[in-house]
């Protein structure tokens, strides 16, 4: 799959990235390198954020910029060498991961926060490292399997939780021209919750794409849904329906090595 980003938008990507020449920074629009490279502290990735939110009250979009910021790499966290953590623009979010050898993925999640409309279904993470199969282009792979409970006008419903990866394919980033600007392997994580309410079932599906080039030591595009049905009993809503898309597109970055 391509992802085609407009001449215009590639050229102002260029103009914004370039006063980091002189600050000592490998700065690109364009992967050049062949191997992995391991982003050092102070890398940058800029990101063009679209999102949109579907719910029964009606459909809301944004579009923003989002910078990610390398705070630190090369260290251990929690059992693992080599990690590469990267803060959002606002310091909100923040990802951990691991570029294994043999080309897949690990990251690292320690709590999940499904916000459905009658209460969050916030639980831990049993398996917090979770290695999505970029390199290994394995489907199926069981990631972790948790439990919690949702309480729904003063009912506890049980609920199991399931997370797997699956490699996708292929994907490349080419600007208005066809110049390619990132490349690398496609992998999903797929978090799935189910639970049953007096005869009425329960299903929240969370789901988050990752675009990787290893040459750029990050991720080029992404794309992250949520989708929880409308659950009825005997025809009066119960659990309102809600679902939203988050994706976000590799703009320009700057690459210290």
């Amino acid at each position: 799959m391509t992802i085609r980003r407009s001449i215009q938008s590639c050229t102002l990507a260029i103009v914004a990235g370039s006063a980091m020449f002189f600050n000592g920074c490998s700065d690109t629009t364009t992967s050049t390198t062949s191997g992995p490279v391991t982003p050092k502290t102070g890398s940058s990735y800029t990101y063009s954020q679209h999102y949109k939110d579907s719910t029964n009250t009606g459909v809301t979009e944004n579009d923003s910029t989002i910078v990610a910021t390398v705070i630190s790499s090369g260290l251990t966290y929690q059992g693992k060498d080599n990690v590469i953590t990267l803060h959002d623009g606002n310091g909100a979010d923040t990802l951990r991961y691991v570029m294994e050898a043999n080309g897949d993925v690990s990251v690292y999640r320690a709590n999940f926060t499904a916000n459905v409309s009658v209460a969050p279904i916030s639980f831990v993470n049993p398996t917090p490292w979770m290695t999505l199969p970029f390199g290994s282009k394995k489907t199926g792979v069981a990631l972790f399997t948790a439990y919690d409970t949702i309480n729904v006008k003063g009912t506890n419903i049980p609920l199991v939780i399931v997370g797997t990866g699956d490699y996708i394919g292929t994907e490349t980033l080419v600007d208005g021209t066809g110049k390619k600007i990132a490349s690398g392997n496609k992998a999903k994580l797929t978090i799935t919750v189910t639970g049953s309410y007096l005869g009425a079932n329960i299903s929240v599906v969370v789901g988050q794409t990752y675009s990787f080039d290893p040459t750029i030591g990050g991720y080029f595009a992404s794309v992250g849904t949520f989708n929880l049905p409308p659950v009825s009993f005997f025809g009066t809503t119960i659990i309102q329906g809600d679902q939203s898309t988050k994706t976000r597109v590799l703009a320009n970055f700057s690459l210290i090595k």
